[in-house]
């Protein structure tokens, strides 16, 4: 008897992986990407996202910070998950679209990985 996979599928693509959502840096006129989390109604998740230590040795609040002419601990994490983080005019939000929506529809042109090599 051939062995049956048991994960649902839909259109070959496994049902049971994790929704990422997308989120971003802004000022009101620009869009900069920073990253995906898993979830978006948690602020701990916001947090444990600019927190992380990339593979350069800094972290994604120090790329933000120089980005945003900021210092790290300036920004404030808000209370309620959707309020994101803040400093002066400078915003970390969800952007409302998923990962795979990011990816289909095209990702934020702008991110805080390529502006860094950028520079």
């Amino acid at each position: 008897m051939p062995r049956v996979n048991s994960a649902p599928k839909a259109h070959g693509v496994a049902m049971n992986t994790p929704t990422y959502y997308e989120v971003v840096l802004t000022d009101g006129n620009r869009r900069i990407l920073v990253g995906y989390t898993l979830r978006r109604a948690c602020s701990r998740s916001l947090a444990t996202l600019v927190n992380g230590k990339l593979r350069a040795g800094d972290t994604r609040i120090d790329r933000i910070a120089k980005l945003s002419d900021t210092a790290a601990k300036d920004w404030l994490f808000a209370k309620k998950a959707a309020d994101g983080a803040y400093c002066g005019a400078w915003r970390l939000v969800w952007s409302g679209r998923t990962e795979r929506e990011a990816r289909s529809q095209g990702e934020l042109p702008d991110s805080i990985y390529h502006r860094w090599n950028a520079e």
